[in-house]
């Protein structure tokens, strides 16, 4: 048995913890800092008071005009978007549907028409390639007028140097940037959104692949994960499919795999690829990588081990068969579990 601190009662042990929490003797902290025990704390008239939302303090006068500002209030955005108030400025400077200006003729209209807009407004400012600066709608009558002083021609050619440099600039600014998303596995979003902007619509493969939009929850049959769609992109397609058989492929496994799925089939002459890992199976060396051959070397052998041919395609293509030009034979990766065993 123990007695309680604050009102003396006895309790034993494994009780007491519960009583405290509740006694009514106890001393609790009002959120004005003031202490009373818990009976008195309910006669206790605060001048003070918390906001649900944000847990600021705050006369309690000032509470009707906090509900005003309180970052934590959900505000609803002209793109029907619902966020807190605290991120709504941050919003509001990406926000496609927010009304801004153009600078040359002065007309409202939303961000996502503002680029578009831009590159047919007559009266925004370009440079022509003789450098002189005009209004789109000028440009035609400039571009008429002769040009047959040397200082004039000098000027156009002068122009259209810094006009194509400026576009190389441009151009490797964008290779930067592809090569940057494609490279990046955290980036997950912005990969997504480009892969499903910059596939090929056929691809020519072991598999004749197709976009498919159709393979929510299906089992990508490289990485064996579930295919889900985008939580936050709203993307036509998912991944590619076979049209020749069963075989699914995510959008992830396709960039970072089609470059490798040459088109084997039964005849084609082989050897070790890059994931080999199967030792001296195909008769020759014990290597633990390949190099690169063409279809249709007719070598038998070589550094990174003897050559074969292809005898059969197994289920979804996913496995090759492979009769070795040394006797043996053996049943290699195509793409089953990201793996190559073949070039």
């Amino acid at each position: 048995m123990d007695n309680c601190k604050f009102c003396g009662q006895s309790f034993p042990i494994d009780q007491m913890w519960g009583h405290v929490s509740g006694c009514e003797a106890a001393k609790v902290k009002c959120i004005c800092e003031v202490s009373f025990t818990r009976t008195d704390l309910q006669f206790h008239d605060c001048h003070m008071r918390q906001c649900s939302l944000c847990n600021a303090k705050m006369p309690r006068e000032n509470l009707a005009s906090h509900q005003g500002d309180c970052p934590q209030v959900i505000v609803n955005c002209s793109c029907d978007k619902k966020l807190y108030r605290k991120d709504f400025a941050d919003h509001q400077a990406v926000c496609p549907q927010v009304l801004v200006n153009c600078s040359g003729c002065g007309e409202n209209l939303h961000r996502q028409d503002f680029d578009s807009h831009q590159a047919v407004c007559p009266k925004v400012s370009i440079d022509c390639i003789c450098g002189k600066q005009l209004l789109r709608k000028d440009l035609a009558a400039h571009m008429a007028e002769p040009t047959t002083d040397q200082s004039t021609i000098a000027a156009h050619v002068e122009g259209q140097k810094r006009h194509m440099e400026a576009m190389t600039q441009k151009i490797a600014t964008m290779t930067a940037e592809i090569e940057r998303l494609l490279s990046n596995p955290s980036d997950s979003q912005s990969r997504a959104a480009f892969a499903a902007a910059s596939l090929p619509d056929t691809v020519t493969a072991t598999h004749e692949l197709e976009l498919c939009s159709e393979l929510q929850g299906h089992q990508c049959n490289m990485c064996n994960r579930t295919i889900k769609p985008f939580a936050e992109l709203d993307l036509r397609h998912l991944g590619y499919r076979c049209r020749k058989c069963d075989f699914d492929i995510c959008m992830d496994c396709f960039r970072r795999h089609s470059h490798r799925l040459c088109a084997l089939k039964v005849g084609d002459r082989v050897r070790r690829g890059p994931d080999w890992q199967w030792g001296d199976q195909d008769g020759g060396l014990s290597s633990s990588s390949g190099s690169s051959s063409s279809s249709g070397s007719s070598s038998s052998s070589g550094p990174s081990g003897p050559s074969g041919t292809i005898i059969a395609l197994g289920p979804n293509c996913g496995w090759i068969t492979v009769q070795w030009d040394t006797g043996r034979q053996n049943t290699c990766r195509n793409g089953t579990d990201c793996k190559f065993d073949l070039i």
